[in-house]
């Protein structure tokens, strides 16, 4: 590798990172690449395909409540159990 880069490596490890080594570092630097990825990748269909975008937020809400609801029902008293059984999540269609 070159100094330069070294260098900026070492910056970016004081900066970002807590100042961990240059090793942790570059390590590190993949995983973040790949979030920003995921990142820009969901922002372009919550732009592009805003009806796509409408459905996948009502499945992740609905998700959600099926997962506080089971929560509720595996860990608590019998009244949750009951409101559980009509808590399921939406079907959807295979692409």
């Amino acid at each position: 590798m070159s100094l330069e880069a070294t260098e900026r490596v070492r910056r970016v490890a004081v900066e970002d990172f807590g100042g961990v080594g240059i090793d942790e570092t570059v390590r590190r630097l993949p995983d973040e690449h790949w979030q920003l990825k995921a990142v820009a990748a969901m922002d372009r269909f919550r732009t592009q395909d805003s009806e796509g975008w409408a459905e996948y937020v009502a499945e992740e809400e609905w998700s959600a409540v099926a997962e506080i609801a089971h929560t509720l029902a595996t860990r608590h008293s019998r009244w949750p159990r009951r409101v559980c059984r009509w808590v399921t999540l939406p079907r959807t269609s295979s692409p």
